[in-house]
């Protein structure tokens, strides 16, 4: 494996040193993720990353507005009872999951994980990042679905039902 030096200070340079600003951006808007900045009254100063476009946004398109306003309506007070959770205790990494509105207004399902961070001057920021989960939570109730119906004939069957394994037979 080889190491480079990160620089701070330009691109990469001769001996192969790589900008560290220029790599973060690289990162956020290659990778599948959504990074959130939201302040302390819940709105949104920073929205940015691939990951916007399961939203049908563009980096910066939702700044200015509330936080609320990319979740599910059912999903409002869970969201609120998150950022208060986050605000109060600014050591934790919090993860949730919920459904967010796209721009054509169907569901998106994701989980986040989010800090509180302070800047300099004693402003509090919520930091979040987020990931498209919507084809994991359909997989998972389309299994709870089939072990539903499995269970109701096996329950309601008049006939005996065994499981055969090879060193065991149960009912």
């Amino acid at each position: 494996m080889s190491t480079r030096k990160h620089s701070k200070t330009g691109s990469a340079d001769a001996a192969g040193n790589i900008d560290s600003g220029q790599l973060l951006q690289s990162v956020v808007s290659n990778a599948p993720v959504i990074i959130w900045a939201y302040d302390v009254e819940g709105v949104i100063t920073l929205s940015d990353g691939k990951g916007l476009e399961a939203m049908g946004v563009a980096p910066g398109e939702l700044v200015g507005q509330s936080v609320l306003g990319v979740f599910h309506p059912e999903d409002h007070d869970g969201v609120r009872l998150q950022l208060e959770r986050l605000l109060r205790d600014t050591q934790r990494v919090l993860r949730w999951r919920f459904r967010k509105i796209r721009k054509d207004g169907s569901e998106l399902w994701v989980e986040e994980y989010g800090r509180t961070v302070e800047s300099d001057d004693g402003a509090k920021r919520v930091l979040v990042v987020c990931h498209d989960i919507t084809d994991r939570v359909l997989t998972e109730r389309a299994l709870a679905d089939s072990e539903e119906r499995f269970r109701a004939v096996v329950e309601q069957s008049r006939d005996c039902i065994f499981h055969c394994s090879p060193n065991r037979l149960s009912a």
